[in-house]
């Protein structure tokens, strides 16, 4: 007989603990009969059901959405980078047909003075006045 009682008294402790637990205070046998049998707690287990569900649907949209847009961003990016490096060796192409543009007219320039040296050297201290105006 003390061993039963020493199991119920068990029983009713580990309930007890379940109930703080649970709703953080002792609630009455009565009140959670009530609850279970009202159905209420039924429609807004399935109405939080519904509503996660939709949340669900759309955080998935929205990932996908955001995939799709981050692929989108890294093609932009890799195009915008091909881009660049085309510049670049334009730009660099540009530098350098620059340097060899000078070079051909500093040579031609030394070709005019040559020529003007050996045909029409009185013309030379025009040239020269020329040259420095420029």
């Amino acid at each position: 007989m003390y061993f039963v009682k020493a199991c119920i008294d068990l029983e009713k402790h580990k309930c007890e603990e379940v109930q703080y637990l649970k709703y953080g205070r002792l609630v009455p046998m009565e009140v959670l009969d009530k609850a279970e049998n009202d159905g209420g707690a039924t429609a807004l287990q399935m109405k939080l059901d519904k509503i996660e569900k939709e949340g669900t649907s759309k955080l998935q949209t929205w990932k996908k959405r955001t995939l799709s847009a981050r692929e989108e961003f890294s093609a932009v990016m890799q195009e915008n980078t091909q881009k660049l490096e085309l510049e670049a060796k334009l730009l660099s192409k540009i530098n350098a047909l620059d340097k060899e543009m000078e070079a051909i007219a500093s040579i031609a320039v030394v070709e005019c003075v040559l020529k003007i040296i050996k045909y029409d050297w009185f013309l030379l201290p025009m040239f020269f006045e020329w040259i420095r105006l420029l």
